[in-house]
């Protein structure tokens, strides 16, 4: 089990994550100014080789 955790100044898109992350994931969007920073965590997702 691996967890990540991506944090970004509005440079992660939504629509990038979908293909790759289908099981559990939490996304929530912090307004700062003009910033926008998207907090991604990721939990529970396994690599299969």
């Amino acid at each position: 089990m691996v967890f990540f955790y991506q944090l970004s100044h509005g440079a992660y898109s939504r629509t990038h994550r979908t293909d790759r992350i289908n099981q559990y994931l939490i996304d929530y969007e912090v307004d700062i100014g003009n910033q926008t920073i998207n907090f991604i965590i990721i939990g529970a997702y396994y690599f299969e080789n």
